[in-house]
């Protein structure tokens, strides 16, 4: 078992159908030197089978086609958007500072230019910097780092797919979104409703047939927190992120919209179990967005069994409301908010130039993955997930 040999000889089939050779002369090709798990007895650590997913994939057949069905999904996504136009792009990893999201970063450094650099949280940033170029639309399936917890539903390494397409709505946005989805169950996995894990480690069934209901942030902080986001002071925003378990220390450094964002996870994502948009996050939460008139942005996520999906904008290409919404993120973030954004002057002289009306989308490659064949853990469906050194 794990030797590979070579062998010479006329092939034959057998009196039972088998196709075999008759071995005339064999060659080791290699030799194993350590034994492989057998059928019966494989690894039972649940760690050591990530650590050694080789092996496990060899006595797993159904772990080994997952990882086929994983590159098979890729394979779709990209199709799906090469049809439609779009053309894939590469941006970089290393960056001079992050951008794009609101997220803890890794940070590193360039040893040449002596100079310190972070790795990327998002790749929206520089999409909309190449969109200012003339390009109608984009996209692209790469890795993302976010210095952040870890749960079965997050990793800090992980696969981002983002898009952007000038000239069209949140709206067709949306439509595609479900479209893309739809298609990516019946094709590749034959079927539309799916078992998953819910936030509070329940098994739910998810139907991607149907209607997917359209909810404002706002609608569900009033239905389950009791707050109208609108007219709720700091201070009343403030003593609901206490109530739903943020630490007093934490609260005194949290915007306004970050405080709100822990009492609607707490309270209303995770009862949202079938597809479904959340739109109208508050605008400091999504300062790269096009604001409403009410304080929100114009915005949807999609919440699948209480993790989020997408993410989905009507982009802002304003750069005087751009720099001013960038502006409060930086000071926010001097204030002690570690996940608020910086002013990137590259990306507001960009937009300066001109960019046009678009919209964009992000998705992790990951979770989906996850959800389409029925892991309960991110790490199940990634092939080298990161785990502690081994002592």
């Amino acid at each position: 078992m794990g030797d590979f040999i070579q062998v010479t000889g006329p092939a034959f089939t057998t009196q039972k159908g088998q196709p075999s050779i008759l071995v005339k002369e064999w060659t080791m090709a290699t030799k194993a030197l350590l034994p492989i798990p057998s059928e019966h007895y494989g690894l039972e650590d649940a760690e050591e089978k990530m650590r050694k997913r080789y092996l496990d994939a060899i006595v797993d057949n159904d772990l080994f086609k997952r990882f086929e069905t994983r590159s098979r999904i890729i394979t779709a996504i990209r199709s799906f958007f090469d049809q439609a136009g779009f053309m894939e792009i590469e941006t970089p990893i290393l960056q001079n500072q992050a951008g794009g999201a609101m997220a803890r970063t890794f940070a590193t450094h360039h040893n040449d230019y002596d100079m310190d650099m972070v790795l990327r949280i998002s790749l929206e940033l520089e999409h909309k910097i190449v969109m200012a170029a003339g390009y109608n639309r984009i996209y692209e399936i790469g890795k993302t780092f976010r210095n952040e917890g870890s749960d079965p539903t997050h990793i800090q390494e992980f696969t981002m797919m983002e898009w952007y397409a000038a000239y069209e709505s949140l709206e067709t946005n949306l439509r595609w979104t479900e479209e893309l989805l739809r298609k990516l169950a019946t094709d590749i996995m034959g079927k539309t409703t799916f078992f998953v894990l819910d936030r509070d480690n329940n098994k739910v069934e998810v139907d991607f047939d149907g209607v997917w209901p359209r909810v404002t942030f706002g609608d569900l902080l009033k239905q389950n927190a009791g707050i109208d986001m609108e007219t709720a002071t700091l201070a009343d925003i403030q003593k609901a992120a206490k109530k739903w378990g943020m630490g007093d220390e934490e609260i005194k450094t949290t915007g306004r919209g970050n405080l709100l964002d822990h009492v609607y996870k707490k309270s209303s994502r995770n009862k949202i179990v079938q597809p479904t948009f959340v739109t109208d996050y508050p605008s400091d939460l999504k300062p790269l967005a096009q604001q409403n008139t009410n304080g929100t942005a114009r915005v949807a996520q999609l919440i699948i069994a209480g993790a989020e999906i997408t993410n989905q904008y009507a982009e802002l290409v304003d750069p005087t409301v751009q720099r001013s919404l960038l502006e409060s993120q930086s000071s926010a973030k001097k204030g002690g908010d570690a996940e608020a954004m910086e002013i990137d002057e590259r990306f507001l002289t960009a937009m300066e130039h001109g960019m046009p009306p678009m919209t964009g989308f992000g998705m992790g490659i990951d979770r989906l993955v996850a959800i389409l064949t029925e892991q309960d853990n991110l790490r199940d469906v990634i092939f080298f997930p990161i785990l502690r050194p081994k002592e």
